[in-house]
């Protein structure tokens, strides 16, 4: 008899420990990876695609647009305290906010996605041009480096963080050179921008960027801008689509040159597909191909 029970024990226990350890799977804690702003989720989406147990979050609203002069809520840096990882665009752009994401959970893992690119200078001397993600080019280099990044922290999806990567980079690396095509074949290569973020497009198709304005312009810096334009004679005036265009049309105006609205993907919609950004990198080179004389 006791070596019936033993044998029933035996067999009990061998039918429970596989249940109990699918439960437990079930129920694992995900890998939280938070991303600061709205074009590095994105990427960072696309790198985390099929990842086991990793859950991508945004911790600034989709349509907010840059950090510029953002200030962290609680329910903000709750997100952060949450975190298992912190995603950032870095190159300066979240300079003003790191301390307090870092009080907010000491110690948490930061992966920079800007690591070694040199950004741009702004017309703000005191700090540089953040805007990287504006350019493809430099898009897939942050891809590279948030696959890197995550995968030290998180090496169980290590490969499919590498491939994934890959893939979107190598998609990101093509639209690049489109760009760069279309400023090689530009008949007049001159360009002003509303924006310094629209100054990397400019970069990735070796524009020459003879002016960027803001809309806070006063009067006198108006006229001045436009007695500019009208001596360089850029091909376009590109203006950023997050903002009003009324500006914009005033100068074209005045100055009979042509202009046309960029998406620089700074902001977008909060249930944005996986190809967002290459959907809209690709209709920002079907206006410029319109405006430079292809």
């Amino acid at each position: 008899m006791k070596n019936f029970f033993r044998y029933l024990a035996t067999v009990l226990l061998a039918m429970f420990l596989p249940l109990a350890a699918s439960c437990h799977h079930a129920h694992a804690a995900p890998f939280r990876v938070l991303a600061t702003t709205f074009p590095v989720w994105l990427f960072t989406s696309n790198v985390c695609t099929g990842a086991k147990d990793v859950k991508v979050e945004l911790l600034i609203p989709a349509n907010a647009g840059c950090p510029h002069d953002l200030a962290l809520r609680p329910a903000d840096l709750r997100k952060i305290a949450a975190a298992s990882v912190l995603v950032i665009n870095g190159a300066g752009l979240e300079e003003h906010l790191l301390e307090k994401m870092k009080s907010a959970a000491p110690g948490l893992a930061i992966v920079d996605a800007g690591l070694g690119i040199t950004p741009l200078p702004s017309g703000d001397h005191d700090h540089p041009n953040g805007h990287i993600f504006a350019s493809p080019k430099m898009a897939a280099l942050m891809v590279g480096n948030i696959a890197a990044g995550l995968s030290l922290q998180n090496p169980v999806n290590e490969s499919i963080f590498s491939l994934n990567a890959q893939n979107y980079a190598g998609a990101l690396d093509g639209i690049s050179q489109k760009f760069a095509e279309t400023g090689l074949k530009a008949k007049n290569k001159k360009i002003a921008l509303e924006h310094d973020a629209l100054a990397y497009l400019a970069a990735n198709a070796s524009l020459e960027v003879v002016a960027i304005f803001e809309s806070s312009m006063a009067a006198a810096q108006l006229k001045k801008l436009e007695d500019r334009l009208k001596t360089e004679k850029p091909a376009m005036l590109a203006g950023d689509s997050q903002y009003p265009s009324r500006l914009l049309e005033t100068i074209s105006q005045d100055t009979g040159i042509p202009f046309g609205l960029l998406n620089t993907c700074t902001n977008g919609p909060a249930d944005a597909p996986l190809d967002y950004y290459q959907q809209k990198m690709n209709e920002n080179l079907k206006i410029l191909e319109a405006h430079l004389g292809q």
